[in-house]
């Protein structure tokens, strides 16, 4: 039996669960739109191109996105022996600088799940967890 009922707003966001189990304000499918508590039920915000940085075939590797403040934002890319930073504004790469055996440290054949990175202020915090 179908019933209509009014819905409040749209801000609950998409639930798997059973229609039974399901508030009203919450939808099965939710495309190109994000709830929001303010403003409801608004269009996705676009994606903006800045450049391209890495050109080729990268293999196995591992970004880990950097934000100190809202003007210094940078990524880092992970690969088997190498790793290479990037401006987020603009995609300028960034120069890294290895100390002692930090280089032997982050050489690995499977970064993307070997590595794991934590920023911290101005600290990035990388672990190899075959070592």
């Amino acid at each position: 039996m179908l019933t209509t009922n009014p819905i409040p707003n749209l801000i609950s966001g998409v639930s798997q669960q059973a229609d039974s189990m399901k508030f009203p304000s919450q939808a099965v499918e939710q495309v190109n739109a994000v709830s929001h508590i303010v403003e409801g039920l608004v269009k996705r915000p676009p994606t903006n191109h800045v450049s391209r940085v890495v050109i080729g075939d990268l293999g196995n590797f591992k970004v880990h996105p950097i934000n100190r403040d809202s003007t210094q934002r940078y990524f880092a890319v992970f690969k088997s022996n190498s790793v290479a930073v990037f401006d987020a504004a603009d995609g300028s790469q960034k120069p890294v600088n290895f100390d002692g055996a930090a280089e032997a440290y982050l050489t690995t054949s499977t970064p993307e799940t070997t590595l794991e990175a934590l920023s911290i202020a101005d600290y990035t915090f990388v672990l190899n967890k075959s070592i």
